[in-house]
């Protein structure tokens, strides 16, 4: 950002320091000008007929205290695949339970895992669940969807 000068910069600099006083990283920022969203570097998280991109997603979960996905960066599941929860803390020592649930894209479920009562130690630390073969639905698409609730 050092070598950003007027409004893009001052509002990269702002986002990063507002993303350092919630203790995250990473900002969503693109300094090509053009591009299939507007003439401007200004790059937006919904694509041109209003839907999110997956960034949208991203940066909305980021700076969540506690967040849930898989130890595999994969991206495409089989039948031949396990899933290995994996929950990031941060901040204070807290107890949440894990949801991991597969479903077709009619919110059909065909699998279910339950991890209940996980301790997550203060700080910058991570869990890593046991890793399960889920039992995924019929056909080429599915969704798995984790959920998770901390514990008062």
């Amino acid at each position: 950002m050092a070598g950003e000068s007027g409004p893009a910069g001052v509002l990269g600099l702002r986002v990063d320091a507002q993303a350092g006083v919630r203790r995250c990283r990473g900002v969503v920022w693109c300094t090509i000008e053009g591009g299939t969203n507007d003439g401007t570097n200004e790059k937006p998280l919904l694509d041109p007929f209003g839907y999110a991109k997956l960034a949208r997603y991203v940066r909305s979960m980021l700076c969540r205290p506690v967040i849930a996905g898989s130890r595999n960066t994969d991206t495409v599941y089989g039948p031949h695949h396990d899933i290995a929860p994996t929950l990031p803390n941060i901040g204070p020592a807290r107890t949440v339970d894990l949801r991991v649930v597969g479903k077709d894209l009619a919110d059909v479920v065909s699998d279910t895992r339950e991890f209940r009562g996980v301790a997550l130690a203060a700080g910058r630390t991570r869990v890593d669940l046991p890793a399960f073969r889920p039992k995924l639905p019929a056909g080429d698409r599915c969704v798995v969807d984790y959920t998770v609730t901390v514990k008062e």
